[in-house]
């Protein structure tokens, strides 16, 4: 059997064959480059104030060309090789994301608001990573999320993706009513006696499969995603793919995406299989490189 590497496309789980690569020669660190730093933090800033098209292109205009007037003779090229840039990296962290979403079972999407009576922002960010990072240790959970100030208070919030097994909550899940600022009606969440306490209101939504299913409960990471310039928090063990010796007959169909891949049956992986990958033991064919893990039991 060949070595493949295998992602979730929302749909299905996709293969492609895995091809032997050499080792990577170490590269030359490269000088910062100051222009391109202060074209991010400008490119950011307009994005949260609402700029688009022209109205973009003149405000990072005006803030590159005040600090490098030596970029006026080709700043429109510079610009726009930037902004492609800056797509660019937003579409391969998208990629990323909506495939480490896919490629798991997850049970809740939350979001926890910071409260600034219980501490500082940096403490807030800190301290629920640690609390979370713990729960992962030892109670098996699984998160995948990012932090995002709020349209209209600028308030810190965290919304993820979260995985919790069976009898491993903790606290108390109970419904409160809250006004929605932004739907300008009373709701009612379901809350977490445990979060609450220790960093602010925060909400607990299920999520059933279907969400899953069709990307929906990834989008809501994406969304956030990309108005921020903040990394995505995920527990250890969070794959956007993994490496398994597959035979022909595991095999769906095949379709050309730049390369020839494959759509396998859905009872070859299972997404407590995938949880469970750490490389358990090294590819008799690429041994130098590659981790895979044997065909799951069930399928036959």
């Amino acid at each position: 059997t060949a070595v493949y590497k295998i992602y979730n496309d929302g749909s299905h789980f996709v293969a492609s064959l895995l091809a032997r690569q050499g080792s990577r020669k170490p590269t030359t660190p490269k000088a910062p480059d100051l222009a391109r730093n202060l074209f991010d933090v400008l490119y950011l800033s307009a994005l949260r104030a609402g700029k688009q098209g022209e109205d973009l292109k003149g405000e990072l205009r005006a803030g590159l060309l005040s600090s490098f007037p030596e970029l006026s003779d080709h700043i429109e090229t510079y610009l726009d090789e930037q902004i492609e840039r800056t797509l660019q990296n937003l579409y391969r962290r998208k990629k990323r994301a909506y495939r480490k979403a896919n490629m798991h079972k997850w049970t809740y999407f939350i979001t926890i608001t910071y409260d600034g009576e219980k501490m500082s922002e940096d403490e807030f960010k800190r301290k629920l990573k640690r609390c979370l990072a713990n729960f992962h240790t030892r109670r098996g959970w699984r998160y995948m999320g990012v932090f995002e100030r709020g349209e209209l208070n600028d308030r810190l919030h965290f919304h993820a993706l979260l995985y919790v097994p069976a009898g491993q909550m903790v606290g108390e899940l109970f419904e409160r009513k809250q006004y929605s600022t932004k739907r300008h009606q009373w709701e009612t969440v379901q809350d977490n006696t445990f979060f609450a306490e220790r960093f602010g209101n925060c909400e607990f939504d299920e999520i059933d499969e279907k969400q899953m299913r069709y990307g929906n409960a990834a989008g809501y990471i994406l969304k956030y995603l990309e108005k921020s310039d903040e990394r995505l928090v995920y527990s250890r063990g969070t794959p956007d793919h993994i490496y398994m010796a597959l035979p022909q007959s595991a095999f769906v169909c095949k379709f050309l995406d730049f390369v020839d891949k494959f759509v396998l049956f859905d009872s070859v992986i299972d997404s407590e299989h995938i949880a469970d990958y750490r490389g358990r033991g090294i590819s008799d064919h690429f041994p130098d490189r590659y981790e895979v893990i044997e065909l799951h039991p069930h399928f036959e």
